[in-house]
């Protein structure tokens, strides 16, 4: 087992993911560290990630669970969802 970063911006990240560990901003983007094991099945471990006072979709957050708030170097504040 290793623990791995991915980048979460697309929204979707393949890997054999064993767990979700933090999800944190780097270098100004939202990056996910996870739990893997390299023989393990890819996993698809989607998010959803919205700004503060941003319109969010009733339907779609049916699907997903609140992980954390992020807050950025501008001052824009996430707040990721993780898809159940």
């Amino acid at each position: 087992m290793k623990i791995y970063k991915y980048e979460v911006n697309a929204g979707i990240v393949k890997a054999p993911i064993l767990q979700v560990l933090d999800v944190q901003m780097q270098d100004g983007r939202p990056v996910m560290w996870a739990l893997i094991d390299e023989n393990a099945l890819q996993r698809t471990v989607e998010f959803a990630i919205y700004w503060t006072g941003q319109e969010i979709n009733r339907e779609v957050l049916k699907e997903f669970e609140y992980f954390k708030t992020l807050q950025d170097e501008v001052g824009l504040v996430w707040h990721v969802f993780i898809k159940r």
